[in-house]
């Protein structure tokens, strides 16, 4: 069948009009795998399976705040360690879909050997199990922060010089090297 033995995954779907992911080939999508997307705020379905579909897998998705989580029309489709409630994301009103360390989505989901990295590029697993979505917890994560402003600015100095860096973002730690 058309779209046979396909893999979606390590994907971010989000604020759609319409579907996150849809498997409506024509002819059908035999053997068709969707792992370890995260997908997030469409207006309509998170994933739909058509009727000409059989045999899907969807496991280690984040599936949440869409119209609907899953419609499934097909034939034989496996869903397992799927989210559907909240993933806690860094900050997703950012577009910063990264876990917190609360997220119920660390270590939740199954070993998937044809996703062995991230999004990030990012090893699968960090810790004792996969984590389900786009993005592996690493335990740390990076944050842009507000420019830092150095006083004085600039200039040439013949005897040492006081400096001041400051930053607007709360809880930044800004870091001077000579």
């Amino acid at each position: 069948a058309a779209g046979s033995d396909t893999v979606v995954a390590n994907n971010i779907i989000h604020s759609t009009p319409g579907k996150g992911i849809s498997l409506q080939y024509t002819g059908g999508c035999d053997n068709c795998k969707i792992y370890n997307n995260t997908i997030y705020s469409n207006s309509l379905v998170g994933i739909e399976i058509a009727a000409d579909t059989s045999n899907t897998i969807i496991r280690n998705n984040i599936i949440f705040n869409n119209g609907s989580t899953v419609s499934d029309s097909g034939v034989g489709t496996i869903l397992s360690n799927n989210l559907t409630t909240d993933p806690k994301f860094v900050n997703a009103t950012a577009n910063d879909f990264h876990l917190q360390s609360t997220s119920p989505a660390i270590n939740a989901g199954a070993t998937l050997t044809e996703v062995p990295t991230d999004y990030d590029g990012i090893t699968r697993p960090q810790g004792s199990a996969y984590d389900i979505g786009a993005y592996e917890y690493g335990g740390s994560v990076t944050t842009q922060v507000a420019t830092p402003v150095i006083s004085p600015n600039g200039g040439s100095f013949t005897s040492p010089q006081s400096v001041t860096i400051t930053t607007t973002t709360t809880g930044a730690s800004l870091y001077y090297t000579t």
